[in-house]
């Protein structure tokens, strides 16, 4: 940043300053020096805080029906589920799954080193057997948790879960907030008793995801902005919205039972 002294109009000093303020330059006059020393002290790289208050909301499955009360009649059921199974880590406070290929071995193996615990139940060194798979030289399972060894210096923890069907996680401070959604799966039931398509909108794996073995959510969101010191200006610093294909079909049944729901008396 740039600052200087003038003098102006009866011998008075006008201090004036320059800097960045986010993305934006600048330029401040004040009659007071004290006040231009001070406002060099508080630039926006010196209040970047820590967000440390944090709101996480997890729900695993929820279906919610859609009824017209004046005619009796349930016209649609939405579904928000969890994912099948996967091997996860906490990555900064978020559950991330594995990649494709560590979970697909991963699950193999488990399910190898489960099969085997029941066929040899009183086998001790079953619970303690060590298994190696690529890029990790020691592997072994506690119930549904598994420790890969990679180095001395290099482990990871993963546990076999599945994803929520709906998760919140919201994070603040006084400059700054992130946010992230994440839905799972949607699928939206026509419930009429006639109807030529029950499957009113559905996910659609797409052809680069058929082999993954975790699946990718329906919807994800991610925000994070920050509010910057001298002003009031909010700036989007990261935004990323996700949706996967789906299919929407939907009769001439369903469209005049949904007109005549929001229709006014």
């Amino acid at each position: 940043s740039k600052s200087g002294i003038f003098d102006g109009d009866g011998g008075q000093k006008i201090a004036y300053k320059i800097f960045d303020d986010g993305i934006q330059t600048v330029l401040l006059f004040v009659e007071s020096v004290k006040i231009q020393e001070a406002d060099g002290k508080t630039s926006p790289s010196s209040v970047a805080e820590v967000m440390d208050q944090h709101l996480k909301i997890s729900i695993h499955d929820i279906g919610i029906s859609i009824v017209n009360d004046i005619t009796h009649e349930e016209m649609l059921y939405i579904s928000l589920n969890k994912s099948k199974a996967v091997w996860t880590e906490m990555k900064k406070n978020h559950v991330k799954p594995l990649s494709n290929d560590i979970n697909a071995h991963l699950e193999e193996l488990y399910r190898n080193h489960t099969i085997n615990l029941k066929i040899n139940p009183n086998d001790k060194t079953l619970e303690r057997k060590i298994y190696e798979i690529g890029g990790f030289r020691e592997v072994s399972f506690r119930g549904d948790v598994a420790t890969l060894v990679q180095s001395k210096h290099h482990r990871k923890t993963a546990t076999r879960q599945a994803l929520d069907g709906l998760s919140i996680d919201y994070s603040w401070s006084a400059s700054d907030s992130a946010l992230h959604i994440r839905i799972n799966r949607v699928q939206i039931d026509n419930q009429l008793d006639y109807t030529i398509f029950p499957v009113m909108l559905y996910p659609i794996p797409s052809k680069g995801s058929e082999n993954d073995h975790a699946e990718k959510p329906f919807v994800e969101l991610s925000v994070y902005q920050s509010k910057a010191a001298q002003s009031n200006i909010m700036q989007f610093k990261y935004f990323k919205i996700l949706i996967q294909e789906f299919a929407v079909q939907i009769d001439q049944g369903l469209i005049v039972a949904i007109l005549g729901f929001f229709r006014t008396e």
